[in-house]
């Protein structure tokens, strides 16, 4: 566990499953990254039902470095790996990176915000040209954001992906998420909104690293029935926020 001594503290959360090929790169990456902007830190790995060798090799980066925590979950969930992962957090601001998708440029810019704003998140829609990855992927997201923006009425280009979160005032939202699953980080965002959380985006650049594991249609048609089930769960809620 991280000492915050004098220093605001991070905690950086990877959902992890079946990550054996690339998390050694990407965990020294991480470190690399925390080195250069020197702040105190800890990363919580969320194991999610990996069926490779993930599993015995998150817990072996965890005993040769203090700063790696492990989380294991039993069956694969994106997005409960991610509450998992805040709930078992530390420190004084959450970072949510992917094995595939880490930015410190966008980590050392979203902590300089951090005196005005308690939510920054990572756009890869604020400009034409920072998503890089296929059409059909950059279509799905705008349509995804689309329905969020005109179902919850959040001015807010991207809800999916990389963010900080100062976690005194997020964390009570985290426990008040009910759905799992590529909707989880979606909901948190949604509540933090109509909670009146201070909200900034940033523009960052994204590009595939690897094909993505869902098929497009799959996800979009599983997607659409999460965020009408969100709707109405939100609808049902005694101070509907």
């Amino acid at each position: 566990m991280i000492d915050p001594g004098k220093h605001p503290t991070v905690s950086l959360i990877v959902p992890v499953f079946n990550e054996e090929e690339m998390l050694p790169v990407a965990v020294r990456q991480i470190i690399a990254g925390f080195a250069a902007l020197a702040i105190p830190f800890e990363v919580v790995l969320s194991e999610n039902g990996s069926t490779d060798r993930t599993p015995q090799l998150v817990d072996g980066l965890a005993r040769g470095d203090d700063r790696i925590r492990v989380v294991h979950l039993p069956v694969p969930d994106y997005g409960q790996a991610l509450r998992q992962g805040f709930l078992a957090a530390s420190g004084d601001f959450l970072v949510h990176f992917s094995v595939d998708w880490m930015d410190f440029g966008f980590l050392q810019a979203a902590l300089s915000r951090t005196p005005e704003y308690d939510l920054v998140l990572a756009s890869k829609s604020a400009t034409e040209k920072s998503d890089r990855r296929p059409w059909f992927r950059r279509l799905g997201g705008a349509a995804f954001h689309g329905l969020v923006r005109g179902l919850f009425g959040v001015p807010i280009t991207d809800t999916h992906g990389i963010k900080l979160m100062r976690r005194e005032r997020v964390i009570g939202l985290v426990d008040r998420c009910r759905l799992n699953g590529d909707v989880f980080d979606t909901e948190l965002v949604v509540r933090a909104f109509r909670a009146g959380l201070r909200i900034s985006e940033i523009p960052v650049y994204v590009y595939e690293k690897r094909p993505s594991r869902v098929g497009v249609m799959k996800r979009a048609g599983r997607g659409l029935a999460q965020l009408v089930k969100l709707r109405i769960l939100l609808w049902k809620e005694p101070n509907n926020t």
